[in-house]
């Protein structure tokens, strides 16, 4: 049975980000930091080198108006590694927005997992939702098309999990503490967590920026039955932790 260490690569640090972002219709003027992370999956039987998402400057999310610090760049943080953006074989891409994939053409010879609803949508997005689609950003990518549920690498288990994006992608990955899923939908550990007088009728909170609000909150429920660890993929508790699970 091959099983994983899922380890963290913080790229960038985004402060004062509205939470409301992040919690549907809950945390109006409240603010937290988030983070953009790239994950290395990391076996002894599995010898290819997988990650999941390419990454996001700082700059880019100044550009688009938000406070944000460069922790370091995707070629740093793989070094940190001992890898080189060339030895990387495939990503597993949770979706299209910017921030997921803006450092896609860096990795020369990656083949990129996407579920082919969200390749769809991203190339024709409705008008609503295509602001975070930057398609200079994806075009002429390597990809390979998933269709729903599919496992990639013996481990590794994709899940479509729409409601962020309309055809998003969570991780499932085998770990020696359990199942471990790293949420496609953006989120942080308070979607997982309502407070006491919300989870009287919300077992999770559903991402405050959505194409769909009923699946992303169907989609994170899903989720926070099914893993063991729960990793949401922007929550910043991860940015100092060098590996999941930690022992």
């Amino acid at each position: 049975m091959a099983t994983y260490t899922i380890r963290p690569i913080p790229i960038a640090k985004i402060h004062n980000f509205p939470k409301s972002l992040m919690t549907y219709k809950m945390g109006f003027g409240e603010s937290l930091s988030i983070v953009s992370y790239i994950w290395y999956l990391e076996s002894e039987k599995i010898k290819k080198n997988i990650l999941i998402d390419a990454g996001s400057s700082a700059a880019r999310y100044r550009q688009r108006g938000f406070e944000a610090q460069e922790i370091q760049s995707v070629k740093d943080g793989l070094n940190k590694l001992g890898l080189g953006l060339s030895d990387i074989d495939m990503i597993i891409v949770t979706h299209l927005h910017h921030d997921h994939i803006e450092c896609a053409k860096q990795f020369n010879k990656a083949k990129f997992f996407v579920q082919k609803m969200e390749l769809e949508s991203a190339f024709k997005p409705h008008p609503v939702l295509a602001d975070p689609y930057i398609k200079e950003l994806f075009e002429g990518l390597n990809f390979e098309t998933i269709n729903g549920d599919t496992y990639i690498e013996e481990g590794i288990e994709l899940l479509f999990t729409p409601g962020h994006t309309l055809g998003g992608q969570s991780v499932a990955i085998d770990t020696n503490k359990g199942k471990a899923i790293i949420t496609g939908l953006c989120c942080v550990n308070d979607n997982f967590n309502p407070p006491p007088e919300v989870r009287e009728h919300l077992t999770v909170i559903p991402c405050g920026l959505h194409g769909d609000v009923l699946k992303a909150y169907d989609s994170l429920l899903r989720i926070s039955k099914a893993a063991d660890i729960v990793i949401p993929n922007h929550e910043a508790a991860f940015i100092n932790l060098e590996k999941i699970p930690e022992v």
